[in-house]
């Protein structure tokens, strides 16, 4: 079962949880956002080279413009990026 739900605030770990899961780029480490969507958990056979190990549900994280570059203000401008449970915290 999922830990977050749509719309729960999280923050991205700074530090790699599992030593195998490196798919989290740094630019997003440490920063805040909200969960936009819950995948669950990976089941695509053709991705099963990659999920051999469970790194938890997947995400689709929203960050805002603001929160990715400080100091620039941009009120529509938001990112999307797809991260397993294991990179994320409740905030």
């Amino acid at each position: 079962m999922a830990e977050f739900q749509e719309h729960d605030k999280i923050r991205v770990r700074k530090e790699n949880p599992l030593s195998t899961n490196r798919r989290t780029p740094e630019y997003v480490r440490g920063k805040l956002g909200i969960v936009d969507r819950c995948y669950g958990k990976v089941v695509e056979p053709d991705f099963d080279y990659d999920h051999r190990i469970s790194w938890g549900p997947l995400y689709r994280i929203v960050f805002e413009w603001s929160e990715m570059h400080k100091g620039e203000e941009d009120q529509n401008s938001r990112f999307f990026l797809d991260l397993h449970e294991s990179w994320l915290e409740p905030v």
